[in-house]
C-alpha cells in the first residue's frame, strides 16, 4: 500500500492547488477500498450463515435452493440468497473491493463434494459478487 500511496502522492502533489478537495476524496476511497473483506458463509438447507468483521448475519431464500438430493439444486436462488447476505453482511458498496467468500457447506456432506457440487458452490459465489471464491468441507 506505501508505493500506491506514493504513486497517488506524486500525482496528487501535481496537481493545481485549487484540488485540495480531490487530495481528500482520494485518501479516503484509498482508505476504504484498498483491502477486501474476508466473508464466511456457512450453507445450511435452504439457509446462509453470513459472518464478516464480527457481524453475522442468516439469510433465508424467498424461494428454497435446496432439493431432496442436492444442498444448492437451484441455482438462481442461491445466487440471490449470497447476494442478500454479502449486502447484509456489509460488503457491496460504490467504494468497496470485491469480498473473498469461504463457503463452508454444512448439511448434506456425506461423502465429500462432488466435483459438480463444489463448482456449483464456486459459481454461486462468483454470480453473487465475490471477487475470490474458496469451498472447504
Amino acid at each position: 500500500m506505501g508505493l500506491l500511496r506514493h504513486i497517488v502522492g506524486l500525482a496528487i502533489n501535481n496537481m493545481p492547488t485549487h484540488a485540495g478537495l480531490f487530495n481528500h476524496i482520494i485518501l479516503i476511497f484509498l482508505s476504504i477500498s484498498w483491502g477486501s473483506v474476508r466473508v464466511k458463509a456457512e450453507i445450511l438447507k435452504n439457509r446462509i450463515v453470513f459472518t464478516a468483521n464480527n457481524n453475522t448475519v442468516v439469510v433465508e431464500p424467498k424461494e428454497p435452493f435446496t432439493t431432496t438430493r442436492l444442498l444448492v439444486g437451484t441455482f438462481m436462488p442461491a445466487v440471490e440468497c449470497m447476494k442478500e447476505g454479502l449486502a447484509k453482511v456489509g460488503t457491496k458498496g460504490l467504494f468497496k473491493r470485491k469480498p473473498k467468500l469461504l463457503i463452508y457447506p454444512r448439511a448434506m456432506t456425506e461423502g465429500g463434494l462432488s466435483e459438480v457440487e463444489e463448482r456449483c458452490l464456486l459459481e454461486v459465489g462468483h454470480a453473487a459478487g465475490a471477487g475470490k471464491v474458496e469451498v472447504h468441507v
